[in-house]
């Protein structure tokens, strides 16, 4: 099925778990960044879709993180430290699993 919603938004981002595009997966899950750095202030990424932030479970949704971060590197820009980015992910999975 990703296959063919890949086809249909082909110049569209993925989450980095199913695959799926992002217009196909709507809404995307954003952790909120606390620290602020130059570039960045209040804001955050989105390495999921709200499906697989909900079913992933942490080690997935960790590993999509590292996934964004490598990207990331690959394109020269790297606006948040990936361990900041590791914390601020269990932060918010811990903090939504106490609810």
């Amino acid at each position: 099925m990703v296959p063919i919603f890949k086809a249909m938004h082909p110049f569209y981002g993925t989450c980095l778990h199913c695959g799926l595009p992002w217009p196909s997966c709507n809404p995307s899950h954003t952790v909120d960044m606390v620290e602020c750095t130059d570039e960045h202030c209040g804001e955050g990424f989105f390495p999921v879709c709200e499906y697989c932030w909900q079913h992933a479970g942490l080690p997935a949704i960790l590993t999509a993180v590292r996934r964004l971060h490598n990207m990331w590197l690959q394109q020269d820009c790297h606006p948040y430290d990936i361990d900041d980015m590791i914390e601020a992910t269990k932060r918010e999975y811990f903090k939504e699993s106490d609810k």
